[in-house]
């Protein structure tokens, strides 16, 4: 950077427009670059700047991303985050999810940029694509496959223990659609979320084994959510809601079920959350459960881990630390109301109905 300033003429005359000791560089228009080690985030700190680049993003910390966005608060320049994809559920990661989500509800404040191989491939000129080419091929044989799409192809790791990275590409098949089936039942499956986590409603289609939207609240905006909860469900044909009763979801609910016909509940515990996770790993691998590329959804299903207790051997299902995992939560309600609970008892009923009718009908016509 001295190098290049230095002979566009835009530092200072003489020594004083660089301090290599400080890593400083200062322009002839007022403005100061430096440059600022981050092995301690200690030494991140210092007066407001107007614009900051972070390269090797990969290994940031939570403590170095919050010095870092309290030295930009006082102008909200731009900020650039560079780095390598690394383990799903780690601050970049974390950084990386906000980004998607925010660009995908069209937030003009957010961008992201993503570089594979083929990126660079599509830079070159014939013949130097043609041997880069041939090195990927040789890199995509020796390279352990996570490692390789980590490298090369922009792709988060899945951690060791997640527990649906393996059946996201046949679970996640279905663009986003805000609209119900026409004629088909429905089920908003709500897990509620009050102080720190979101709340989401999650609509199945109980006739397609399909989720195709999600509805999400972020935490504190509690006022009015009875309603938005019951506006949210009708639109899905008048589903069913069901909310989930752990906590704060008690008064919810029993708010909901006061001006919401079609209202049942669900307290999750640790033996129907197992249950929930396996119904929805049979049908991602038979294809009897399919959702939309919602980037909330996935992100969230990336990094949910499954853990066993060494003393009790219980298993125990959630989030790594720093992640969220509503979507998840509500996905699983769904789907275990949907096949175990009240709602898959009450739909039995329904069809049940439904068959005798049509016999009648049928006995009246002959």
């Amino acid at each position: 950077m001295k190098r290049i300033a230095l002979s566009a003429g835009i530092l200072l005359p003489g020594q004083s427009g660089y301090a290599d000791g400080e890593m400083v560089l200062r322009l002839i228009n007022g403005a100061t670059i430096e440059c600022q080690s981050w092995k301690n985030p200690a030494n991140l700190q210092g007066p407001s700047v107007y614009a900051v680049v972070i390269d090797e993003a990969g290994l940031l910390t939570s403590e170095a991303r919050a010095v870092i966005s309290s030295r930009r608060s006082a102008f909200l320049g731009p900020a650039r985050y560079i780095g390598n994809p690394a383990a799903s559920g780690s601050e970049f990661w974390l950084l990386h999810q906000q980004a998607t989500e925010a660009v995908t509800a069209e937030d003009p404040y957010w961008g992201v940029e993503t570089w594979t191989w083929e990126t660079r491939a599509a830079c070159l000129a014939p013949l130097a694509r043609e041997r880069y080419e041939q090195f990927i091929r040789n890199e995509e044989r020796t390279l352990a496959p996570f490692e390789f799409a980590r490298l090369y192809g922009a792709q988060w790791a899945v951690p060791e223990r997640a527990i649906f990275g393996a059946v996201l590409d046949r679970l996640a098949v279905l663009d986003p659609d805000h609209n119900p089936h026409p004629g088909h039942p429905y089920l908003v499956a709500w897990d509620i979320g009050i102080s720190s986590d979101y709340t989401v409603g999650a609509p199945l289609c109980l006739e397609c084994f399909t989720v195709t939207d999600i509805h999400r609240e972020r935490p504190g905006t509690s006022d009015g959510l009875e309603q938005r909860i019951v506006d949210y469900t009708r639109h899905w044909n008048n589903g069913t809601a069901v909310i989930e009763k752990n906590g704060m979801g008690l008064i919810v609910f029993d708010r909901v079920d006061a001006i919401y016909k079609d209202v049942q509940g669900w307290t999750t515990d640790n033996t129907n959350k197992r249950a929930s996770v396996f119904e929805v790993l049979r049908r991602a691998d038979t294809g009897g459960l399919t959702i939309a590329r919602l980037p909330a959804m996935l992100n969230e299903l990336r990094v949910f881990e499954s853990q066993q207790n060494p003393k009790t051997q219980t298993w125990s299902f959630a989030a790594p630390k720093g992640a969220k995992d509503d979507a998840v939560m509500a996905l699983l309600i769904a789907v275990g109301a949907a096949t175990s609970g009240a709602a898959a008892h009450i739909e039995m009923l329904r069809r049940k109905v439904a068959e005798r009718d049509k016999k009648k009908r049928e006995g009246a016509k002959t």
